[in-house]
C-alpha cells in the first residue's frame, strides 16, 4: 500500500500547472515544492489523465475520457459482431 501523500492536492496542483504552462521545470518545481522531479512527473501524468481529480489519493479518479470513449467503441462494436451473426444464420 502507498504511503499517504504530505502534499495537498491544491499543492500538486499549482506545481503541475506551472511546469505544464512553461513556467517553471520539473527540476525547479521539485525544488520548489520539497519534492521529487518522479513524484513532479508523477502528478503531471496524473493530472493530464484524471484532471484535478487524478492529483488526489490513489491518482486516478476514474477512467479517463479517451478510454471511455474506446470502452463505448468496444461495447458498439460487440453488439454490431452480433446482429451481423444472427443475420448469417
Amino acid at each position: 500500500m502507498a504511503r499517504p501523500s504530505v502534499f495537498s492536492v491544491e499543492d500538486k496542483y499549482r506545481l503541475v500547472l506551472a511546469v505544464i504552462g512553461g513556467e517553471i521545470s520539473v527540476a525547479e518545481a521539485a525544488r520548489r515544492g520539497k519534492a521529487s522531479e518522479q513524484s513532479i512527473s508523477t502528478w503531471k501524468r496524473q493530472f493530464l489523465e484524471g484532471g484535478k481529480a487524478g492529483l488526489g489519493e490513489g491518482g486516478k479518479p476514474g477512467v479517463n475520457p479517451r478510454e471511455r470513449a474506446m470502452l463505448d467503441e468496444i461495447e458498439e462494436l460487440k453488439a454490431a459482431h452480433r446482429r451481423w451473426q444472427q443475420r448469417e444464420r
